[in-house]
Formats: C-alpha cells, sequence, structure tokens
C-alpha cells in the first residue's frame, strides 16, 4: 500500500525490523501475561468458593453454639433460682443486694 511505501522511505528496513521484532515481543509478553492473569483468577475463584464455603460453615458453628450457651445460661439461672430458694441461707449476700434496692 501507499502508507508502507511512504514509510519505508522515511526509514531504513533495518529500523522497521527492529520495530516489528519490538512489536511481536510486546504481543508475546502481553499474551504471557494474560494467560497469567486467566490462571491466576481461575485460582483465585476456586479458592474463594472453598473459604466460602469453610466461612458458612464456620458461622452455622458459631450460631449453633451461642444457641446452645444460651440454653445452658438459662438451665443455669432457673437450677440458681431454684437452689436460693431452697436454701436462701447460702446466699445472703443476694439478700442484702435485694433489700438494697428495694
Amino acid at each position: 500500500s501507499q502508507f508502507v511505501e511512504e514509510i519505508t522511505t522515511f526509514a531504513e528496513i533495518n529500523q522497521i525490523n527492529g520495530l516489528e521484532k519490538l512489536q511481536n515481543e510486546v504481543l508475546e509478553t502481553l499474551h504471557k501475561t494474560s494467560t497469567n492473569l486467566y490462571s491466576h483468577n481461575e485460582y483465585s475463584i476456586c479458592v474463594y468458593n472453598y473459604l466460602v464455603k469453610d466461612f458458612e460453615k464456620n458461622t452455622q458453628k458459631i450460631k449453633d453454639m451461642k444457641r446452645d450457651l444460651d440454653v445452658i445460661f438459662k438451665k443455669i439461672s432457673t437450677l440458681k433460682n431454684q437452689l436460693r430458694e431452697q436454701h436462701p441461707e447460702f446466699y445472703p449476700h443476694e439478700l442484702e443486694l435485694e433489700e438494697e434496692d428495694e
């Protein structure tokens, strides 16, 4: 084409070949970078999916543990109240606190 002919008149063939070689090197580097980035993204997706499942599982365990602890706390509180009613002599300090509150 006319454009190519004009360029060849302005630059030596060695310069053009050097530019073409440089462009091919840049293109090859871009392809390698793109491939590496794609591989990294695929790996990241796999790790993320694993971690999300693990996180959800651990979150559920924590919720279950909290629910269990709430039940245990209620049972302890109930037992403590029963003991306080049956044996007030063991809780004199609490009787004093109740009198001060009134």
